[in-house]
């Protein structure tokens, strides 16, 4: 059994956790479009 020589850290793209999920919502709802809806109640 040979393993692969050892190539050092590993190098980690963009950000990691909770932002990055929220990066991920915003970039796909961007993509698909979205309705905003606003009801003003008043006198």
């Amino acid at each position: 059994l040979k393993l692969p020589p050892d190539r050092g850290a590993h190098e980690l793209f963009g950000y990691v956790g909770i932002e990055a999920v929220l990066e991920q919502m915003k970039v796909k709802t961007m993509k698909m479009g979205f309705e905003f809806n606003i009801m003003v109640v008043g006198e």
